[in-house]
C-alpha cells in the first residue's frame, strides 16, 4: 500500500510538476531517455542517441522487445507520436516548450528516429526524460484528451493502471511483458490518498500502508529514529520560492522586494521550518549542482529594513497579502515563520491559505503580493528556468520580463560544454538576485519513506518511480 499526499489531477499528471504526480508517471510509462540513480542521463526507450556535428539532427535508436501491457510490440509509430503528442502543443505551452526547437520527428526505420532541429539544444535529453513526455501507445498519443488516473492509459513502464475501488485508491498491476527481462519483482500495489501530513506519517508508522511518497519533512527527523522504518532520498532540486505580484501593488518595486528578501532569516527558516531538512539559499540553483552560483544568504538586519522602508515610503510598515495551497502543509509552516520574522522588519503578512479553486482565482487575477510555493524538480537546469522566467513561459505567473534574461535561456541551451553553460546560468542568477522576479527561500530534502520490510528500493533523483523496478517486499510473517 502506497500513501501519496493527493491524487494527481489530469492536468498534473501532464505537467509532472509535483511529486505525486511525478512519481504515479514514472510508476506506468517510461520515457525515451531516463535519469540513473545519481541523477545522470542514461538509456530509456530510446538508447544509443547520436547528434550531428553542427547540432542540428539528433538520432536515437530504439529499445528492442518493449512490449505493452496487453501484448503490442512498441514501434517507432508510438515513439513518433508520443513526442509528436508534446510537441505540437506549440513552445507556450505548458510541456510544448521541452520540443520548441524539434521542427520535425522522422522514423529513419523500424527502429531509429530523428528529431530534426531548428538550432542546437542541449537540454533536449534532458527535456525528453521527463514523465510529462511518455511514451505511449500511438492511438493513445493521438488523441486529443487530457487522461487522469481513473482512465490513466498502460505504457511501457513496470506497472499498469488496474482497478479503481474508490475516488481515492487505485490499484497498478505489474507488467509481466515489462522490457527489463524478470522486473519489477512486486505484483502490484494499492495507491491511497491521504492528505493530511501527521495522518499519512501515522499510517506508516503503524503499518496501515507500507510505502510513503514525499515524507513530510518535519516528520523527518522522528522517522530517521524508527528502526521498522527506511528512508531513501537525499538534497534536491525543488526549491521553495516566493513568487511576487510584479505587474501591479507595492511588490512592483524591485527596491521593495529586494528589503523583503533580504529581511528573511533563511538559516532560522529551515531550522523551524523544516526541522533542518533543507538548505537554505537565495540563488534559483542549489549551489552544489553543476549551474549553481555559491550566494551566502545576506545577514537579516530589521531594524535597518525598518529605517529603509520609511525612507521608500512606508513609514508604519507595509501590508501584504501572501497565498498558499492549503494542501501544502511544510508551506503553510514556513509561511507562518515567515510572517512572525517579517513583522519586526516592519512588514506585515496576511496569510491565506486557499483552497485549489481560490488560489487559481488569486493568480489569474493578480489578487495576491506574494505566492509560496515549490518549482518541479529539474533532470537540466533549462527545464526550470525555460518555464519560468522566459516572456512567454508558462509557468512566469509573475508576468517578469527582461530581454536579458530571455537571451541567456536561450542561449544556454545553444552550447554544448556544461561549463560554459554554468557560466551562462550564473549569470541568469547574479540578474535574478538583482531584480528578483522569484525570491528563494529554501531547497527541501527529499525523501520516500517506507516499511523496513521493502527492500531494494532505489532513488532516482530528481522523482522517480523507478525504485519500484527492483523492489521487494519481505513476508509479515517469518517463516518457521
Amino acid at each position: 500500500m502506497v500513501a501519496l499526499a493527493r491524487v494527481p489531477t489530469g492536468e498534473e499528471l501532464a505537467g509532472a510538476s509535483q511529486p505525486e504526480s511525478a512519481w504515479i508517471g514514472s510508476l506506468c510509462h517510461d520515457t525515451l531517455t531516463m535519469p540513473n540513480e545519481h541523477g545522470r542521463l542514461g538509456a530509456g526507450i530510446g538508447i544509443a542517441p547520436v547528434l550531428s556535428p553542427e547540432g542540428r539532427e539528433l538520432t536515437v535508436g530504439l529499445r528492442q522487445g518493449v512490449i505493452f501491457p496487453d501484448g503490442s510490440q512498441l514501434s517507432v509509430e508510438d515513439v513518433v507520436a508520443s513526442l509528436e503528442r508534446v510537441r505540437v502543443t506549440g513552445a507556450s505551452s505548458a510541456q510544448g516548450w521541452r520540443l520548441e526547437h524539434v521542427e520535425r520527428i522522422e522514423a529513419v526505420n523500424d527502429d531509429t528516429i530523428r528529431l530534426m532541429l531548428s538550432q542546437p539544444d542541449s537540454a533536449l535529453l534532458g527535456c525528453l526524460s521527463s514523465p510529462s513526455v511518455p511514451i505511449l501507445p500511438a492511438a493513445v498519443a493521438r488523441s486529443t484528451e487530457t487522461y487522469g488516473l481513473p482512465d490513466m492509459p498502460a505504457g511501457s513502464g513496470p506497472f499498469s493502471p488496474g482497478a479503481v475501488p474508490d475516488a481515492e485508491t487505485y490499484e497498478f498491476d505489474r507488467n509481466g511483458a515489462y522490457w527489463q527481462v524478470g522486473r519489477p519483482f512486486l505484483d502490484g500495489m494499492t495507491v491511497t490518498s491521504i492528505p493530511e501530513d501527521t495522518q499519512r506519517t501515522i499510517a506508516l508508522v503503524t503499518g496501515s500502508v507500507d510505502f510513503m511518497v514525499d515524507a513530510p519533512m518535519l516528520d523527518i527527523p522522528s522517522l530517521k529514529q524508527d528502526p521498522n522504518i527506511t528512508l531513501v532520498g537525499g538534497p534536491s532540486t525543488r526549491a521553495c520560492i516566493l513568487i511576487p505580484n510584479v505587474q501591479q501593488g507595492a511588490m512592483g518595486d524591485r527596491r521593495l522586494r529586494a528589503l523583503l528578501s533580504g529581511a528573511i532569516d533563511r538559516p532560522a527558516l529551515v531550522t523551524k521550518a523544516t526541522a533542518n531538512e533543507a538548505s537554505g539559499e537565495q540563488t534559483i540553483f542549489p549551489k552544489e549542482t553543476w549551474p549553481g552560483l555559491d550566494q551566502p544568504p545576506a545577514q537579516t538586519d530589521w531594524a535597518q529594513t525598518r529605517k529603509d522602508l520609511a525612507e521608500l515610503g512606508y513609514p508604519i510598515g507595509v501590508p501584504l497579502r501572501l497565498v498558499a495551497d492549503e494542501r501544502e502543509g511544510a508551506l503553510a509552516n514556513a509561511a507562518v515563520l515567515m510572517q512572525e520574522q517579517l513583522a519586526y522588519a516592519g512588514i506585515s503578512l496576511t496569510l491565506d491559505l486557499l483552497d485549489e479553486a481560490a488560489l487559481r482565482r488569486a493568480i489569474v487575477t493578480r489578487d495576491y503580493d506574494l505566492y509560496i510555493t515549490y518549482t518541479p524538480p529539474w533532470t537540466d537546469p533549462h527545464e526550470l528556468v525555460r518555464p519560468l522566467l522566459m516572456t512567454d513561459g508558462p509557468a512566469n505567473l509573475m508576468g517578469y520580463r527582461s530581454a536579458r534574461v530571455d537571451h541567456l535561456i536561450r542561449r544556454a541551451v545553444m552550447v554544448s560544454d556544461r561549463e560554459a553553460r554554468a557560466d551562462i546560468y550564473r549569470q541568469l542568477q547574479r540578474i535574478l538576485l538583482d531584480e528578483l522576479p522569484v525570491i528563494v527561500l529554501f531547497f527541501p530534502n527529499y525523501y520516500d519513506a517506507m516499511s523496513s520490510r521493502l527492500q531494494d528500493y532505489r532513488w532516482f533523483p530528481p522523482v522517480r518511480a523507478y525504485g519500484m523496478r527492483t523492489a521487494w517486499m519481505e513476508s509479515a510473517t517469518p517463516a518457521g
